[in-house]
C-alpha cells in the first residue's frame, strides 16, 4: 500500500499503482484497518485462497515417521527382484513374505504407488496452492517429496 484515504487506497502490484475505491467511502481512518482486513477476505474467497499461508514443511512425527519409514523401506527394498530372489536374507527368514511379493508385489506394491502419486497430485492442486505455496518451490517440493513416500499423513498435517 502506498497510500489512503477516506474513497480510495493506492497499492504497488507489478510494478504498477493500482487505486481501489472504498464503497462505501470510510467516516474516518480508523475504519481502514477493519475495511482492508474485509476487502482481503473476499478476495481470498473470490480466489479460492486461504488466509493461512504454509511457509515451512512440517516433517512427519510420531506414528506418521514408521508410516513413513515402512513404505520408504518397503517400495526401494521389497520391489528389487534380488531382495526377495532365492537366497536373499528375505527368502531364508520369511520365505512366504518373499513369495508373496514375488507374486503379488504388481498388485500390492504399483497400486499403493499409484494412490501416492494421486495425493500428491491432490496435495499440489487442493492444498499447496490454495494456501500460497509457490509451485515448484523447495518448500512445495519437500511437501510433494514427502506425501509422495507418507501418503494420507502428509495431508493431514
Amino acid at each position: 500500500m502506498v497510500d489512503i484515504s477516506l474513497d480510495r487506497m493506492k497499492i504497488n502490484a507489478g510494478g504498477q499503482v493500482h487505486s481501489i475505491p472504498f464503497q462505501p467511502p470510510m467516516q474516518s481512518l480508523r475504519d481502514a484497518r477493519e475495511r482492508v482486513v474485509q476487502m482481503d477476505k473476499e478476495a481470498c474467497k473470490a480466489l479460492d485462497r486461504s488466509d493461512i499461508t504454509v511457509k515451512e514443511y512440517v516433517p512427519p512425527s510420531n506414528m506418521a515417521i514408521v508410516g513413513f519409514i515402512a513404505f520408504s523401506l518397503g517400495f526401494s527394498l521389497l520391489y528389487q527382484e534380488q531382495n526377495v530372489a532365492t537366497g536373499s536374507i528375505i527368502q531364508q527368514y520369511a520365505p512366504p513374505l518373499a513369495s508373496f511379493i514375488r507374486r503379488g508385489k504388481a498388485w500390492v506394491l504399483v497400486p499403493i504407488l499409484v494412490i501416492h502419486l494421486v495425493e500428491a497430485i491432490y496435495l499440489a492442486r487442493a492444498k499447496l496452492a490454495k494456501h500460497t505455496v509457490p509451485f515448484m518451490s523447495g518448500l512445495w517440493w519437500k511437501w510433494i517429496v514427502s506425501c509422495t513416500i507418507e501418503g494420507v499423513g502428509s495431508l493431514m498435517r
